[in-house]
């Protein structure tokens, strides 16, 4: 059993935990079409998101240790943008880019390795960088 990771309940482990999700189902679904319909998103919305990820991580970044609610919301919600011409539930994008980094500089049948990692250690190790 593995210790309790200090960011339970933060943005961050919220947008991680919600993007490896998306990604096991995505896995799930023999990685068939695009990784926007596990999102749920339209291929308009991922390439909007594609096209504005630095915009998106900038403003999700600065709440990852808040664990208030309004900021939870922001994040996962489909209702609520983080950018105003933007889709809902970006965090849910941008943990899959997370997942993504990770299993690119990690090997893509070490996915579920990341169900045992803390989630600020997800993202260190991640390379993530859009």
């Amino acid at each position: 059993m593995r210790p309790p990771d200090p960011d339970a309940g933060t943005v961050l482990d919220r947008t991680v935990s919600e993007g490896l999700a998306t990604y096991a189902a995505w896995v799930h679904d023999g990685r068939r079409g695009s990784p926007a319909a596990a999102l749920g998103y339209t291929e308009a919305e991922w390439t909007w998101c594609l096209a504005h990820e630095r915009e998106l991580l900038a403003a999700i970044a600065p709440t990852f240790d808040s664990r208030r609610r309004a900021d939870l919301d922001r994040i996962a919600s489909r209702s609520d943008r983080v950018l105003p011409d933007g889709p809902g539930a970006t965090g849910y994008f941008t943990g899959l880019r997370i997942v993504q980094a990770w299993v690119a500089r990690h090997g893509d049948d070490r996915w579920v390795d990341l169900l045992d990692l803390p989630v600020r250690r997800v993202l260190e190790t991640s390379g993530y960088a859009p």
